[in-house]
């Protein structure tokens, strides 16, 4: 509304200032010119418009109204239709800078508009971004050949009717794709068809010209209509060209709007690919995790089944009593591996939550009394000081820890009694696992940094902790050893 008044005032003034002079070639006419670049830098060529209008209106009325033109009318209206094309020609070009101003905004506002939101499909991707081609170069249809770094495939998406086509060709499928001397270079043409129609193309200098087919035959066929703008496409995982068929117009404006959507396009397939080897990395890394999991706890225990049941087997004939013993030691061993078996497919599950995850205490206590029935290893499990609030995740990773530490006191320890303590600290989870077997073949007090720099200590546990961003600490003695470990909560 400001604006609006601003200006309506400004123009009611130049006409005011034509009228009171009485004649049209007044100085004061300079005002008329500073309205209409005023509505210019206000609003748009629609006011540019409207404010002539109004001002040759009034310049009329006071040109045929003055004295000088009742007197001398054929000099005077020469003069009033020279100096009214003038003005005409002014306003003109004023509204055509407007015009265009908007347009060139219109275009900026629509490339700032383009999803930045990560999408790891990459049909989706391609289809967003053609689609979006099309529209903000107003053209029929888009096309985008690309062959990835990593494979030798030539990718060919097209975009045209609202509907996405893609496909894979031989790399060789289509050479050359461009003409020699458009390698490297953005350009277009008005009829891709032909090799008389004049092919601009621009590198790094001026626009330069060339007479000759810019695309392969078939590929030319592919585009809806004849007109032709066309850019590189280089990111880090792909290399390929931008084809954009059916703009009219072609400009070297359109061209740099072109350059900027295919380095748009190039840094959204960039992202989908590293979002894609990022799932398959986690992937793998959860398989491998898994897999050692499973062989450092439900496999060694099974193995460990396997041992008692063929003692059992003896045990039958001569020693039925100690046999049946054993075959109950065993169920107990088997429901354990089962509730352990359990809480694997339940992790495995999306979305699991707290409640369904079986409880962190009761786990460990069935740990301790595998490795009690399996090896004679006596384990003390104290929990009562860790807290409640721990993550799923973390539930796990604890697990786990022990697990292995518990594995490795009973293989290579030669170890009668394992104390494990657990307990909540501000900012950080303690497990300190003792036991009274041989020690490690080193002696001393060793962090984790230490350790990894000697080679030395239990790898796998190792490589756990430094996972999690924690720390281990190892005490290794004649009588036995230590490990206490520290984990970010």
């Amino acid at each position: 509304s400001y604006r609006a008044a601003t200006h309506a005032i400004d123009t009611a003034f130049a006409v005011t200032l034509v009228v009171v002079a009485g004649d049209p070639a007044t100085p004061f006419r300079v005002f008329s010119t500073l309205a209409v670049l005023s509505a210019g830098l206000r609003f748009g060529w629609r006011t540019i418009v409207a404010t002539t209008a109004i001002l040759l209106l009034a310049f009329t009325l006071v040109t045929v109204a003055s004295e000088p033109f009742m007197n001398d009318a054929a000099s005077r209206l020469v003069h009033y239709g020279f100096s009214l094309s003038l003005f005409v020609v002014m306003a003109c070009v004023l509204a055509q800078l407007k015009a265009r101003e908007e347009k060139v905004r219109g275009d900026l506002d629509r490339l700032a508009s383009w999803t930045r939101s990560p999408i790891a499909d990459t049909r989706e991707v391609l289809r967003e971004a053609l689609e979006r081609v099309a529209i903000l170069l107003d053209a029929k249809g888009a096309m985008l050949l690309w062959q990835e770094l990593e494979e030798p495939w030539l990718h060919i998406a097209t975009w045209s009717d609202g509907e996405l086509r893609w496909l894979r060709e031989a790399p060789d499928r289509y050479e050359p794709v461009i003409a020699e001397q458009l390698d490297g270079t953005s350009f277009y043409t008005r009829d891709a068809r032909s090799d008389r129609e004049p092919v601009y193309y621009r590198r790094e200098g001026p626009v330069a010209l060339l007479y000759e087919r810019p695309i392969h035959p078939e590929l030319a066929e592919r585009i809806p209509a004849p007109s032709l703008l066309s850019v590189c496409v280089l990111g880090q995982t792909i290399e390929g060209r931008l084809f954009v068929s059916g703009t009219p117009y072609p400009d070297p404006d359109k061209l740099l709007s072109a350059e900027i959507m295919a380095d748009l396009i190039a840094a959204r397939l960039d992202q989908c690919h590293s979002i894609q080897s990022s799932q398959e990395t986690a992937v793998r890394e959860e398989r491998i995790r898994l897999a050692r999991d499973l062989h450092d706890g439900l496999l060694q225990s099974l193995t460990g089944v396997a041992l008692h049941l063929k003692t059992a087997a003896h045990q039958i004939e001569s020693n039925p009593p100690a046999a049946a013993q054993s075959l109950e030691q065993l169920q107990d061993i088997i429901l354990s591996d089962q509730r352990e078996l359990r809480g694997f497919i339940q992790q495995l599950r999306p979305y699991a939550t707290a409640a369904a995850a079986t409880r962190l205490t009761v786990r460990l206590d069935d740990l301790g009394l595998r490795f009690q029935s399996q090896f004679g290893l006596d384990v003390q499990m104290n929990t009562e000081s860790l807290s409640p609030l721990v993550t799923d995740e973390m539930r796990y990773e604890i697990f786990a820890i022990v697990n292995e530490a518990l594995a490795n006191v009973a293989k290579h320890a030669e170890a009668k009694r394992v104390t494990v303590n657990l307990k909540s600290d501000p900012g950080e989870i303690r497990i300190v696992i003792s036991d009274d077997g041989k020690g490690f073949p080193f002696r001393g007090t060793f962090d984790l940094d230490q350790l990894s720099q000697m080679r030395r200590g239990p790898l796998t546990l190792k490589e756990r902790i430094a996972s999690l961003g924690g720390d281990l600490i190892i005490e290794s003695r004649a009588n036995g050893s230590t490990l206490d470990v520290r984990l970010p909560r």
